[in-house]
């Protein structure tokens, strides 16, 4: 039955609308009507036939638009927008540049190009104002031009468009990758995990109030519900909250505040290292407390790689240092371990590589240890394309 019954929506397709339409002339006009394809009728039938499936397609749709397992595109934002939670929109790459200016400089946000070399579609804007007082080396936050993950790895991003007073300009770490605009399968996921976490007050509900702060990549909610101060330090009937926006933080501290403060318990307590003031309904001042991510720098150094000279790319030693920090991006979340395991069977992913026989890592140059990295809550581990060396075999 085509319609709307007990178990749902039905639709019609075409064939059956043609065959209604054919049976009801036979029906009602004449029994004997000639409705073969290759006759003015029958192609009339076709094309009315195909008008109609699409209106039963509309119907679907409309069907549709408050059931999230089948809501797509606009209609999955209306359903975002019932329950609080927005789709999350692109978001540009952001690396720290150091520019080297003449005295005196000063250009507002926007102003000032650069691209990667050999790729100069890549390319990536001063976020702020940069100026300078005396000639030298300045750090300012440059952002890609286009939306999505850019990517700028680690002394890449040096091909300036002359501005006066620029000299050059290089990156000592790789950007932080962007992101497209979310996708519906990833937005489903976002909204189902939300909604179970909903409810201001609770551990999982502030944390899904974070994550709905532009800029907010990651966040975690520590509770003290005891009378004593706890072994991390946080005083009695008290929240922790732990937040990521990037290597170079682009929420400033009083939005993360104001957040907080709007969705914590009333008479809770706020702890971390970093803090702002707010002020309530009634015009009071209030310190708010949260930390922010501590970046732990991953050091890999993949000692004797086998490779078949064949088959191995031109420029397979900056393939896997690539893939190896597209692997972190994939895996690494606040308080997530390094797994020794996982990035030894990076080098994989380049054609060509055939066995890799040490992994060596750490937080710190020169690493020795060959086992997984224990992160905590509070940090995020990095891996950058600078501080990874591939050796090979002789």
């Amino acid at each position: 039955m085509s319609g709307v019954d007990i178990t749902g929506f039905t639709g019609k397709t075409i064939e059956e609308i043609n065959a209604e339409i054919s049976a009801d002339q036979l029906s009602t006009v004449d029994a004997g009507m000639n409705q073969s394809s290759s006759t003015a009728l029958g192609q009339l039938n076709g094309v009315v036939a195909k008008k109609a499936a699409e209106i039963w397609e509309v119907a679907q749709v409309a069907y549709n638009a408050m059931n999230r397992d089948a809501a797509e595109g606009v209609l999955l934002d209306n359903i975002g927008s019932l329950t609080g939670s927005p789709r999350l929109p692109a978001a540009k790459s952001l690396v720290t540049e150091t520019v080297n200016l003449g005295i005196s400089f000063s250009q507002g946000p926007g102003v000032m190009i650069v691209a990667v070399a050999g790729q100069p579609d890549v390319r990536f804007t001063n976020r702020d104002t940069v100026t300078s007082t005396t000639a030298g080396n300045y750090s300012a936050v440059f952002e890609a031009v286009d939306y999505g993950p850019v990517v700028a790895n680690a002394g890449t991003l040096t091909v300036i468009t002359p501005v006066s007073g620029w000299n050059s300009a290089t990156n000592a770490s790789d950007a932080a990758v962007g992101r497209d605009r979310e996708s519906d399968a990833d937005y489903r996921i976002r909204q189902r995990d939300e909604l179970a976490a909903s409810g201001s007050g609770t551990v999982d509900g502030m944390r899904a109030d974070m994550l709905k702060v532009p800029g907010i990549l990651q966040a975690f909610v520590f509770e003290n519900a005891s009378d004593a101060t706890d072994f991390e330090g946080r005083p009695p009937h008290s929240v922790e909250v732990v937040v990521f926006d990037g290597l170079s933080p682009t929420v400033a501290n009083s939005v993360i505040a104001q957040a907080i403060w709007n969705t914590k318990p009333s008479g809770v307590a706020t702890y971390g290292t970093t803090s702002a003031t707010v002020t309530d309904t009634s015009g009071t001042i209030h310190s708010v407390f949260f930390s922010r991510a501590t970046v732990k720098p991953v050091y890999l150094d993949f000692i004797n790689v086998a490779i078949d000279p064949v088959t191995f790319p031109v420029g397979g030693t900056q393939a896997i240092k690539d893939a190896a920090a597209a692997a972190g991006r994939e895996v690494l979340k606040l308080g997530v371990d390094v797994s020794a395991a996982y990035f030894k069977a990076v080098p994989f992913r380049v054609v060509g590589v055939t066995d890799v026989l040490t992994l060596e890592l750490g937080f710190s140059p020169s690493p020795s240890a060959t086992v997984s990295l224990v992160v905590s809550p509070r940090e995020i581990a990095l891996v950058d394309t600078a501080n990874i060396t591939v050796t090979y075999l002789p």
